[in-house]
């Protein structure tokens, strides 16, 4: 009788010690949990081996790297989206150099004068979009 008393105090000490272990556990895994509600984005960890301590923060990762990459993606979208509109109206407002139709016509078609201004499709030189003076550098290197 003396020796299952004994066996049944082993237990429960043993039962003992496992169950104020898993609660340490779990305060530190609470902690790293509201860490990570205020914004943290690090990894939940354990200090010891229960395997399915272990599990469950292998999942909560899973869960919370899931959620960062879903809001990277959102993120980048969204940039991608606000620039679009920009660029779109950038364009509106900004004439475009081949609707007031003096870009499109040919050059053999031009007849430029001394000092009068030649009209060329593509950016010279000079860096004008929409004109170069005939003596102007970028002329003379483009004919």
């Amino acid at each position: 009788m003396e020796i299952i008393l004994a066996v049944v105090c082993v237990l429960c000490l043993c039962l003992g010690f496992a169950c104020i272990r898993y609660r340490a556990e779990l305060k530190s895994l609470y902690r790293q949990l509201e860490e990570v509600a205020a914004g943290s984005h690090i990894e939940l960890t354990l200090n010891s081996r229960c395997k399915p301590l272990l599990a469950l923060c292998r999942m909560l990762n899973h869960v919370l790297q899931a959620r960062d990459r879903d809001y990277l993606q959102y993120d980048q979208a969204e940039k991608r989206l606000k620039q679009d509109i920009t660029s779109l109206a950038h364009d509106i407002r900004t004439p475009s150099p081949g609707r007031s139709g003096t870009s499109n016509w040919p050059r053999s078609a031009q007849t430029p004068k001394s000092g009068s201004i030649t009209w060329m499709p593509w950016r010279g030189g000079c860096g004008s979009w929409r004109t170069c003076w005939r003596n102007c550098s970028c002329i003379q290197r483009s004919l």
